[in-house]
């Protein structure tokens, strides 16, 4: 992702390739003013706690419990990413935009609560975290929002950005530089689309009843290495191999543990298919559910953007099961330092393994010390709640309805 940002309305900003533009554009002596768009991302955000104890105080008990469940999930995963930054970019899942767009319907109860449990956690995230927050949308997300590219992309857009600022955000386009370059991005998407799917299909159609049996004496192959090896090959223009990959491998490992079951030994190494980790791709018509997953996963990975010092933090928003536990699984804070023996000097790789280790016990400690603060303030956050639901006053962030 560039980090140059086009701001191209007051409503829409793109992460991408700075463009040339004349400096007869600019105005550096001038006092801003809001527009009335930002006037209403903030009347939005600053609603956020009336409208959630407005909706609690009339739900139904079993509408309390399913708002408890989608709050306190989303604010486990957003403390893991908040001990390692202040500022969190947010990227928001299609499941998410549609439960903002479509709360109101008849029979979605469901999307209303999660909705509303939405709005709790931003206003923990914002109010009690004190974190800067930036709400992103990717093209594999607009793909699915579009019904597979199908709708109008201005209009898509549109709605989109309203949808996100009644949440009490704005919205950031990130991997296009422009409306325009999307028409052929979805085209991409739609071909890796196909690909993936052919690959699903066949990993559906074949068996996976292996021997796992080692070549030493009581050795054990890993099941997941197994799933690699004979993983289909899958040409991609859009998404990341190693996501679509990891994913495949991940799908054939469950199947591996449903048609392994007399392989004890070899099976305490695979994923449960009941475990809802990584169940992330899902045959649908004549594609895909869950591109906009992958996308997720590549974006909002914890350890590799740990590993890899991203000058960023983002984060993945979602109500699906699948993607929130596989994040959780990611979400471990990574580094490394080596020194081979003979190559590099033993007397600056000494000083660099010293220094590596002073380095994390330093930022552990202060991890510790950001997660015990946010723990407070969601324990605090939870009081409004537990009062707008009517639990007693001794309920702790455990109690239930």
């Amino acid at each position: 992702m560039g980090l140059g940002r086009i701001q191209q309305t007051k409503q829409m900003k793109f992460f991408g390739h700075q463009k040339r533009y004349s400096t007869n554009d600019a105005v550096v002596f001038a006092s801003g003013t809001e527009s009335t768009f930002e006037k209403k991302v903030m009347a939005a955000r600053a609603g956020r706690d009336q409208c959630v104890e407005a909706f609690l105080k009339a739900a139904s008990d079993e509408e309390k419990r399913n708002f408890i469940t989608a709050f306190f999930d989303l604010v486990e995963l957003l403390t893991y990413y908040a001990t390692v930054s202040e500022r969190l970019f947010i990227f928001i899942d299609n499941n998410v935009l549609q439960d903002i767009l479509k709360r109101d319907g008849e029979r979605e109860a469901r999307r209303r609560t999660r909705y509303h449990a939405l709005l709790a956690v931003l206003a923990v995230a914002e109010d009690h975290f004190i974190l800067d927050i930036f709400a992103c949308v990717t093209p594999a997300v607009l793909y699915e929002a579009a019904y597979r590219g199908s709708r109008r992309i201005p209009e898509l857009q549109a709605e989109v950005v309203d949808a996100i600022a009644q949440l009490g955000l704005m919205t950031h386009f990130v991997g296009v530089n422009s409306t325009e370059e999307l028409g052929g991005l979805f085209k991409a998407i739609r071909c890796d689309e196909l690909a993936i799917r052919a690959a699903l299909d066949k990993i559906k159609s074949q068996s996976w009843a292996r021997n796992f049996a080692g070549t030493l004496p009581g050795g054990t192959l890993i099941p997941l290495g197994v799933a690699e090896r004979e993983c289909p090959q899958v040409s991609l223009s859009y998404f990341d191999p190693w996501y679509v990959k990891f994913l495949l491998m991940h799908d054939i490992e469950k199947r591996m543990f449903a048609e392994n079951s007399n392989q004890k030994k070899a099976r305490r190494f695979m994923t449960n298919p009941q475990e809802k980790a990584f169940s992330v791709l899902k045959t649908k018509d004549d594609g895909v559910e869950g591109l906009g997953d992958i996308e997720l996963m590549t974006y909002c990975d914890l350890g590799s953007q740990t590993l890899g010092r991203a000058p960023h933090i983002t984060f993945g928003l979602t109500f699906d099961d699948g993607l929130r536990k596989a994040l959780q699984r990611r979400a471990t804070v990574r580094s490394q330092v080596s020194v081979r023996g003979g190559v590099d000097n033993a007397r600056e790789g000494a000083s660099r393994i010293s220094y590596f280790f002073a380095d994390s016990a330093r930022r552990t400690n202060k991890a510790e010390r950001r997660r015990k603060e946010y723990v407070e303030a969601a324990q605090k956050a939870f009081r409004f709640i537990r009062d707008a639901i009517g639990l007693p006053k001794d309920a702790g962030a455990s109690g239930s309805v």
